[in-house]
């Protein structure tokens, strides 16, 4: 998706809905991946137009028949809430990694940086290697495979 679709399609949701052309809603404060400040409509473009862009790293492990994703995400939105993983003070946390595929489902850490979230994922990444002795790397095409055969 190109930043002018995107562009456009923002313009389009502000012609719409003007209101939505502020960067802080009654709930939510939203920022692009450098940590700026973006506008409400903004975000939205880019979730409809470049949902992609949301990725940050996927690593998938397979262990026995289990798929293992640890996935690192730009959120967008600061879902800090004033305490979230230490960061306080009105600092965002605006990317998040989760671990899916463990028993325990639980696994979850937020980041005020794209450089904070990839060191994040890469302990992300120990932990499941640590936890799942002999699990190996997979591509998204093979995890995909084994989750439908598993059905």
């Amino acid at each position: 998706m190109s930043a002018d679709e995107v562009d456009a399609f923002e313009q389009e949701i502000l012609a719409d809905h003007p209101e939505w052309g502020y960067t802080r809603t009654r709930a939510m404060t939203f920022y692009g991946r450098d940590g700026s400040p973006m506008t409400f409509a903004r975000w939205v473009a880019i979730q409809e137009k470049d949902p992609e862009s949301k990725i940050v790293a996927h690593d998938w492990f397979a262990h026995e028949s289990a798929v293992v994703l640890v996935s690192t995400v730009w959120l967008g939105m600061d879902h800090s809430f004033g305490y979230a993983a230490g960061y306080t003070n009105g600092v965002p946390a605006i990317f998040e990694t989760m671990i899916f595929g463990l028993d325990d489902d639980e696994y979850q850490e937020r980041y005020p940086t794209e450089s904070a979230a990839l060191a994040g994922h890469d302990r992300a990444l120990a932990v499941v290697r640590d936890l799942l002795p002999g699990c190996r790397e997979i591509s998204e095409d093979e995890a995909r495979r084994m989750d439908e055969d598993a059905r």
